[in-house]
């Protein structure tokens, strides 16, 4: 397009907890400081104007009208509802986590009408093109055999997650070893939904068992588990992880359970040391970002988009097996990654012991974090606009 301002509708949510809210909201955030045309379209609930800040007061308000692109942060069966508006151009944005999308999706992604597919990680762009091409490896080797998936490997751009580093950064300067000399328990801190049981996907289960096993009661060690209630009733947490029968010596296991601002879960990852993430599969994961803007180091899973966003010079990576998700129809024939709760255990006392180390991990994640910003990724998601012809 010739012109430097788009006009863009954005289709989505931002009013809830989950990861496409905060997805949403972030990018359009970030967009409109770029391009202020834009109008948001999500669902509103009584209140909404106490709970949004000016900029998506604005692009809420913003009068319907025929965008040059349409940009929707939904599943893609969802996108349907998006292309029902009259629009010149068509952007869906494409989150999953696992080794293969589902089938079903296929005929949304190939719609001649959805002309760019943003996804926020190579993970979630390899297994779109693992479900789509018989021999992935095989397309740019004999690309005459494969116009088909050429075709859509070049629809699919990578528009990366962001943090935003006016809410989540350091705000004390006291290192992981110093805080000895305050008695100060060494804190790790896990933030993840959490439906209960050995089955969900965002690996809580796994962190618990860890921890339980390796750290006993007389060690001067605790464990924050930060849960979303959006995927958990708070009153049954303590029942589900009864349920896993953790040793009873285990070290302090504190709980929360609660919706928090932005601002009080940076508090909590300032008043920590590490987080840990035991995912089985992720597309981004924004709490490691943000987590590492605060400078923690990060104890991972080897695998999922996570891993792209960090490196070894400030996390440890869990070696894992992938096996088929159980369970859940929607991710049929999809397989994730089980994390070595061993390895899990190794490295968490591992960076405990060691914390001259953790502590130049931590600081090193903090640099390394500092390029996926919402602002930098709004600039790559503005690139991209402009190819559209």
């Amino acid at each position: 397009m010739e012109r430097t301002r788009i006009k863009l509708n954005i289709v989505g949510s931002i009013l809830g907890t989950s990861g496409y809210d905060n997805h949403t909201k972030g990018l359009a955030n970030a967009l409109y400081k770029i391009n202020p045309d834009i109008k948001l379209d999500v669902p509103l609930a009584q209140g909404w104007e106490q709970v949004v800040n000016d900029a998506e007061l604005v692009m809420i308000k913003t009068e319907p009208r025929t965008p040059d692109v349409t940009i929707a942060i939904m599943t893609p069966p969802n996108w349907r509802i998006a292309l029902a508006d009259n629009c010149k151009h068509f952007v869906g944005y494409c989150v999953w986590e696992g080794d293969k999308i589902p089938k079903y999706w296929i005929e949304y992604l190939e719609d001649e009408r959805v002309e760019q597919i943003w996804v926020p990680s190579q993970h979630t762009k390899d297994a779109i093109m693992n479900t789509i091409s018989k021999d992935y490896k095989l397309l740019h080797k004999r690309p005459e055999e494969h116009n088909k998936e050429l075709f859509m490997l070049k629809k699919i751009k990578i528009v990366p997650h962001g943090y935003d580093p006016e809410i989540f950064k350091q705000i004390n300067t006291l290192h992981t070893q110093d805080k000895s000399t305050f008695n100060k328990p060494f804190c790790f801190i896990c933030n993840k939904g959490w439906r209960g049981g050995m089955e969900d996907r965002g690996g809580v289960q796994y962190v618990l068992k860890a921890f339980a096993n390796e750290f006993k009661k007389d060690e001067n060690v605790e464990l924050t588990l930060k849960l979303n209630p959006a995927y958990i009733n708070p009153q049954i947490v303590t029942q589900k992880i009864n349920e896993l029968e953790l040793p009873k010596d285990a070290a302090k296991i504190r709980i929360a359970c609660a919706n928090m601002s932005q601002q009080e879960i940076c508090k909590l990852y300032n008043e920590s040391d590490v987080c840990v993430c035991a995912t089985r599969a992720e597309a981004f994961d924004l709490g490691t970002a943000e987590a590492m803007a605060c400078g923690l180091p990060i104890i991972t899973t080897n695998y999922g988009g996570q891993i792209e966003h960090m490196d070894e010079t400030c996390a440890g990576f869990v070696s894992y097996e992938l096996a088929d998700v159980k369970g859940d129809l929607l991710y049929e024939g999809v397989k994730q990654a089980i994390p070595n709760v061993q390895k899990l255990q190794e490295l968490m006392r591992a960076s405990f012991s060691q914390r001259d180390i953790t502590a130049v991990k931590g600081e090193q994640a903090k640099e390394f974090i500092s390029r996926f910003t919402w602002e930098n990724s709004a600039v790559t998601a503005n690139s991209f606009l402009k190819e559209l012809k």
